[in-house]
């Protein structure tokens, strides 16, 4: 159901954006750019092979955003709100898909949980798109300010990275601009930790009193932040092509902006291809990482991150058993982790494998376009617009699989497993 519902929105998307009434005059929309771009949008990815801001017009900016915000929802949780909507009764099994979505306990305060986190988001979203108003009134055209404000706001939360700035150029053109910098972060912030988060520190109010879950996302999100801002500070500061030359805090705000962005954003102040490689080399895999779990990020997500670590960790010292903070994870748990990062890796080979195939850039450049798009995070090293047809819908299906396969492999797993009949055996083989 859940890959049905996001095939289902990517398809309406396709067919509206392939009215004329989408495309700006003077541009052609195929049916490969159209399905991209729908894909890109319900994905919450935002890598684009036709400018967006240039290419559609505003009944196309109008879908973009429309799928964008279902997207970002999530399938399962924008169908109960439309059926709370439309005054339909939620039926048991919409309630079981939705909790195994959200990864909570209690079928019974689905419905509420969905209902809060429509109103979360909103509150969120209007907050940002007011502040981005304000900045774009004051810095451009004050008639276009709060569509302007609306776009960005909502592609922001939403941990989209669509942008109307033209030219393929994100927020490259405003590097520096540490108040719309700041806004688009926190609002990238909330997005990709997700409202559950932010529910248990409401309900909390003390650290200890904070799930393991909750806990593990908060130290493990700060802890990246600071890592990649650090050192993307470090290794930029003195690049001619980025941040050399710049005042010291407007270089920490582009650096820190870009660590965050890196997570799932795919927004940037600064050209990916102008950075230094071992720079590119974090992003990737920061981008891999993703955000939290019940959010709009994508990625393998912080927890399972963090998990597989920790375990990798206590197999060096000898231990049998995986214990964060004095809480011992479940041998299953570490075995789905294991299971989503394997999956991962083997796509991001598979698609990279494909796109160089297809292609004749350097590797660095399709390495980067692959986990961009499996990531759902929309950063591009700029050759995304030169691709072939067949490189466009290898990323669609790696956009498609990137939002999907991580959660429905998790459903999979989750599942309760039958006792085998029998038993065979053991016996030990050489490993490493």
């Amino acid at each position: 159901m859940l890959a049905a519902g996001f095939a289902a929105l990517i398809a309406v998307g396709t067919l509206l954006l392939m009215l004329p009434a989408a495309t700006a005059p003077g541009k052609t929309t195929t049916i490969i750019d159209a399905l991209f771009t729908a894909t890109s949008a319900v994905c919450v990815t935002g890598l684009v092979v036709v400018d967006t801001a240039e290419h559609w017009t505003r009944f196309g900016h109008v879908v973009i955003l429309v799928l964008i915000q279902l997207g970002g929802f999530g399938f399962m949780t924008s169908s109960i709100l439309l059926f709370m909507l439309l005054g339909q009764r939620i039926r048991l099994r919409q309630r079981v898909l939705m909790l195994e979505a959200l990864n909570v306990s209690g079928i019974g305060g689905i419905v509420s949980i969905a209902r809060n986190i429509a109103v979360w988001t909103i509150v969120v979203e209007v907050l940002g798109v007011l502040a981005l108003s304000l900045y774009f009134a004051q810095n451009g055209d004050p008639s276009q300010a709060f569509w302007m404000g609306l776009f960005h706001g909502i592609s922001a939360f939403n941990n989209a990275g669509f942008d109307l700035m033209g030219s393929f150029s994100s927020l490259t053109n405003y590097r520096g601009e540490e108040f719309l910098l700041i806004v688009i972060g926190v609002l990238v912030v909330f997005g990709s930790t997700g409202y559950m988060v932010f529910h248990d520190l409401a309900k909390a109010r003390r650290w200890l009193r904070l799930s393991l879950e909750t806990k593990l996302i908060l130290i493990v999100t700060s802890a990246l932040w600071l890592i990649g801002g650090l050192t993307f500070f470090w290794r930029e500061r003195t690049n001619p092509l980025t941040l050399a030359g710049e005042v010291w805090h407007v270089q920490m705000v582009d650096t820190f902006f870009h660590s965050i962005a890196a997570r799932t954003a795919g927004f940037v102040s600064l050209p990916i291809s102008n950075m230094t490689e071992d720079t590119t080399f974090l992003t990737m895999v920061l981008m891999l990482i993703g955000g939290a779990p019940a959010s709009a990020a994508g990625g393998v997500k912080v927890t399972t991150f963090a998990v597989l670590t920790v375990t990798i960790l206590a197999v060096m010292r000898g231990r049998m058993q995986t214990t964060i903070l004095r809480r011992r994870i479940p041998q299953s748990v570490v075995m789905r982790s294991l299971a989503i990062i394997s999956l991962a890796t083997v796509l991001l080979i598979a698609v990279s494998w494909l796109l160089a195939d297809f292609e004749s850039f350097d590797f660095l450049p399709i390495l980067f376009e692959a986990a961009s798009a499996l990531g759902t995070v929309g950063m591009s090293y700029g050759i995304t617009p030169q691709l072939q047809d067949a490189s466009r819908l290898v990323l669609v299906a790696a956009m498609f699989v990137g939002r999907l396969g991580p959660l429905t492999l998790v459903l999979l797993l989750a599942q309760k497993h039958q006792r085998d009949h029998l038993e065979y055996p053991s016996e030990t083989v050489r490993v490493g």
